[in-house]
């Protein structure tokens, strides 16, 4: 659905009808005007929960007490309906944390604006509604929330008061669940995160919100291989790298956390800075498969630098893949140019690597059962250590057929 607004259109159409007022409000509207497709989109309405249950069967209650709404999916498009029955329009949009979120825009188009949302769009500006203190007494967690949203529309900045209120407030957020913390971190990722950091250290909050990341700043590293300075910069360095080379957000992640393990030792930092990531994602509440997937990276980014023995290579090419192995050279270029730049080693080990991932392109020509059936003998252990060994190999020679295959284990094992 190229046009989810559409939808939220439709949903509007069929409220009226039935009598209510509604209106597409919040984000949804603050991006339409900035020319961009929101995802979700949030309606407001006139309708109780009871009366939109019974007009949209299909919509969902969810939510705690005074914070219910009815969620409906239409094509893939999510949107989210709230009542304000009981109070007014602009009582509805006040409640809002930002001006620029608290527009609202009729089925014809039409934009309810109460609280100066449009003045500041237009001057770039992130506001707190009406009190800024009580808007961040009310969450703490706006704090954060106003960093990345800042972070995310280029040549946005925190209206003075508000930038006054997230510094006065700071340590709120330290009462603040860490789950609601790494929401708003993830979602950060989705644009130029680089921009969100700068602003937490601007805001004197980076050792709240990230302590693992500000612990860094404590961290000098040789000012031969690094000589930008402390491992806080390289890092945020590597990430702005990043964001050049690619969207990825996995490799943004990576790229900002791969030397958390720093902070504990220079030596085998990468599986430390892998634990701290990992345990950091978990208090986060992260996806599962997000987490992995940085953390391999993040204890394997070692390997760019200092090539693993063939037989290791290829067997981590064959369990992970070759797009993992992409992004961890990826990573170390990231990595490499954040640092002293010395391209010579990483090119000779990519050069390396490529080698081995077109001779391993078509996988192994046999596999742990084809072996078990030429050699009944054999136990698991010594199964997995044959198709080690075929693959370096393949590594080092090239493909082998099937036959090919047999046959050079036969020689090798003399069977």
């Amino acid at each position: 659905m190229k046009e989810p607004w559409k939808k939220a259109l439709y949903v509007i159409d069929i409220l009226e009808k039935k009598g209510f007022e509604a209106f597409i409000v919040g984000g949804a509207v603050r991006d339409l005007l900035l020319c961009k497709t929101p995802v979700d989109i949030d309606i407001t309405t006139s309708a109780n929960l009871s009366d939109i249950k019974e007009i949209l069967p299909k919509a969902k209650v969810i939510g705690k007490e005074n914070r219910k709404s009815a969620c409906i999916s239409i094509e893939g498009v999510t949107i989210d309906i709230v009542s304000f029955a009981h109070t007014t329009l602009e009582e509805d949009l006040k409640r809002r944390d930002f001006t620029i979120n608290a527009m609202a825009m009729s089925r014809c188009g039409n934009i309810i604006d109460p609280w100066g949302g449009l003045l500041d769009l237009s001057a770039r500006l992130i506001r707190f509604t009406e009190s800024p203190e009580n808007r961040v007494l009310e969450d703490p967690a706006r704090i954060v929330r106003a960093a990345r949203l800042t972070a995310s529309m280029p040549g946005f900045t925190l209206a003075e008061e508000t930038n006054n209120m997230c510094k006065k407030h700071g340590n709120l957020l330290k009462k603040i669940p860490p789950e609601r913390i790494g929401k708003e971190i993830l979602k950060a990722f989705d644009g130029k995160p680089s921009a969100f950091v700068d602003i937490l250290e601007n805001l004197d909050i980076l050792n709240i919100v990230i302590p693992c990341l500000s612990a860094l700043k404590a961290v000098n590293q040789d000012p031969v291989k690094h000589p930008e300075g402390d491992a806080f910069t390289h890092s945020l360095l590597c990430l702005k790298t990043m964001e050049s080379l690619t969207f990825d957000k996995i490799m943004k992640i990576a790229s900002l956390f791969h030397d958390l393990g720093k902070a504990v030792s220079i030596s085998d930092h990468e599986a430390k800075g892998a634990k701290i990531a990992r345990e950091t994602f978990m208090r986060w509440s992260w996806p599962q498969n997000l987490t992995n997937e940085v953390c391999s990276l993040i204890e394997w980014h070692w390997a760019p630098f200092r090539l693993p023995e063939t037989k290791t290579a290829a067997k981590l090419l064959l369990t992970k893949g070759s797009e993992w192995i992409g992004k961890l050279f990826l990573l170390g270029y990231a990595d490499t140019l954040a640092g002293a730049g010395d391209m010579e080693r990483y090119i000779r080990n990519r050069e390396t690597i490529l080698k081995i991932l077109f001779n391993l392109s078509s996988g192994l020509p046999i596999s742990g059962k084809d072996i078990i059936n030429l050699y009944p003998a054999l136990k698991g252990e010594k199964i997995g250590q044959i198709l080690d060994e075929l693959a370096e190999k393949i590594a080092t020679s090239g493909p082998l057929s099937k036959l090919e295959a047999v046959t050079w284990l036969n020689n090798k094992y003399n069977h």
